[in-house]
Parts: C-alpha cells; sequence; structure tokens
C-alpha cells in the first residue's frame, strides 16, 4: 500500500527548522512495517534528521555547512542551493512497530539556507505491505474462486444429455 501527502512550510528564516510534527500529521496512521520517504520540493532547502535535545548541535552543523562554501559574490541563491546538494532534499525512515524507527533524540528537520517568502512544499510517501487487507483480499478471491468453479460444475451435471441407443450418453 501506498500513503502519499504533501503539505506547505511557512518560510522561517535561515537555520534547522523541526518539522517531525508536521510530517506525522500529513500521514498520522502509520502501518506496523514500512518505510517513509520525506521529500522537500525547494532547491534552496533541505532535510536532515539531527539531535533534537541541542540546540548548539543544530548551529554547528548549519554553520559547518555554510563554511564549506567559498564566498559567492553577486548571488544569494546560488549557495542555497550548494547548500541544498550537501544535506540533500530527501530522506528515507523505516517504520517499525507503527512508528519512526529513529532513536529518541532524532527528530527530521527542514534546512532553510536563505531568507526568503516562499512557502516550502513537502511530500510524505509511505510504503508498506498491509497484510491484513491483502489476507483479506486473498480469502474474497478465493470464495470467488470456489462460488466460480462450483457454478461451471453445476452447469456441467445438469446440462441436458441424449442417451444413444447403444446406452451410451452423448452430452448436447
Amino acid at each position: 500500500m501506498i500513503v502519499q501527502e504533501e503539505f506547505t512550510i511557512r518560510p522561517q528564516g535561515p537555520g534547522f527548522h523541526l518539522i517531525t510534527p508536521e510530517v506525522l500529521k500529513a500521514v498520522p496512521k502509520l502501518p506496523e512495517k514500512g518505510i517513509m520517504n520525506v521529500f522537500c520540493k525547494n532547491t534552496s532547502t533541505g532535510l536532515a534528521i539531527l539531535d533534537s535535545e541541542k540546540t548548539e548541535v543544530l548551529k554547528v552543523v548549519y554553520g559547518a555547512i555554510g563554511k564549506m562554501l567559498p564566498t559567492m559574490v553577486g548571488s544569494f541563491y546560488i549557495p542555497s542551493i550548494i547548500e541544498s546538494v550537501i544535506t540533500g532534499v530527501t530522506l528515507t525512515i523505516p517504520i517499525t512497530e507503527g512508528r519512526l524507527d529513529m532513536s529518541e533524540y532524532q527528530d527530521i528537520f527542514i534546512a532553510e539556507y536563505h531568507k526568503t517568502r516562499y512557502l516550502k512544499t513537502i511530500v510524505v510517501t509511505v510504503y508498506s505491505e498491509d497484510s491484513t487487507n491483502n489476507t483479506e483480499k486473498a480469502q474474497e478471491n478465493c470464495k470467488t474462486n470456489i462460488v466460480s468453479l462450483w457454478k461451471r460444475l453445476k452447469d456441467y451435471l445438469l446440462r441436458p444429455r441424449d442417451i444413444l441407443p447403444t446406452g451410451q450418453v452423448q452430452l448436447v
């Protein structure tokens, strides 16, 4: 089974911003087992799983990414695209026992690399095999097949016959 939802986030300015609650709100019922993919449609924004308990970690990581780039004159937008390439715009998270399988300290963050007025669009896709649903479908298919087979057998056995003078039965 595949479930896909999309939502937007208002710009909050440069830095890492927690979005785990919004992601979980987009897909409120997680399967027992599966995989969640989180994708950001914006080119100057990234996604990351980081330690949510220590805000200094967020500042250090954000600053380190910015220091990797040379100073670019003339465009504030190009460095933010490069920073987005460094962090990436997609995350894949396992789902185990109906919850995101991350440590208690990990959360999903959106990284905004420059000040903008544009909404950020996030697509959340959950992939799973709904075993209960598959079992029910298999049982229904089995019933349908048995009923169909029984009907064909009944029609075959009850169709008109002619008895030949030799005593043999000829089906019409």
